[in-house]
């Protein structure tokens, strides 16, 4: 199976003073996306392992934290790439 993305290219003029605040941008939101991988991954994983083994159900609140780090990492890519001007919000949303 291939999978296709088409990303449009518009030629516009850069701005440098937009490619600092760019990068500002990224370490701030790398900050946020290191913390909330972390708590995704050292505590939620293994407590909703723990809970599906014990119990045989998923709970909400864990499977909330791995789906709002998704969003989070995939809401802020293009802005980080350079694919686009739009930025995300800096505090993910629960």
């Amino acid at each position: 199976m291939k999978v296709e993305i088409k990303v449009p290219f518009e030629e516009q003029p850069a701005d440098r003073i937009e490619l600092f605040i760019r990068l500002v941008y990224t370490v701030i939101v790398m900050i946020v996306a290191s913390i909330l991988g972390m708590l995704t991954m050292y505590i939620a994983y293994p407590l909703q392992f723990l809970y599906v083994l014990i119990f045989g159900k998923r709970l909400e609140i864990l499977s909330k934290i791995g789906s709002v780090y998704a969003t989070y990492i995939t809401s802020w890519l293009p802005y980080i790439l350079g694919l686009t001007d739009e930025k995300a919000d800096l505090i993910p949303k629960f």
